[in-house]
């Protein structure tokens, strides 16, 4: 059976006997790791925070930009957060704590947009985030209306 994935990001995939019949038309997390921390090098981040769902592909792909990190920029800190939680004021507030330069961001869309606005919120839009493929989509800087009434 053959697939064609255009999502399918893994490094793992890589080097499996039946690759021959897999194809991806997305580059490989370990490029997009690689990618990510030479850009925070080029960008002369010194002490970086590396911010990743905890799942395969959040974590994956912080473990890539962390090693590809290593004798150039300083990781202050590898924060994993579940991305269905809804809040992350604890994980950010941690990062404000830290003062990096910049943090890897590795999200998706719908928990990004909560990041991003929390993030603001406690100043961090500041400083320089670097964001994975994940995060793209639609609405990620739109205010969100409140649903309550005035009063």
């Amino acid at each position: 059976m053959l697939l064609i994935s255009p999502s399918a990001t893994s490094p793992t995939l890589t080097g499996q006997p039946w690759r021959n019949y897999v194809f991806r038309t997305a580059p490989s997390d370990a490029l997009q790791g690689k990618v990510m921390a030479q850009l925070a090098v080029e960008e002369g981040l010194k002490k970086v925070v590396i911010l990743t769902m905890d799942n395969p592909y959040g974590v994956g792909l912080g473990e890539v930009a962390k090693q590809a990190l290593a004798g150039k920029a300083e990781v202050l800190a590898f924060i994993k957060y579940d991305p269905n939680k809804g809040d992350y004021l604890t994980e950010l507030t941690q990062i404000k704590n830290l003062r990096p330069d910049g943090v890897l961001h590795m999200g998706y869309n719908d928990d990004g947009r909560i990041v991003y606005q929390q993030a603001a919120s406690l100043g961090l839009d500041k400083m320089r985030w670097i964001a994975c493929d994940g995060l793209y989509g639609t609405g990620m800087f739109k205010k969100e209306r409140s649903t309550s009434s005035p009063g």
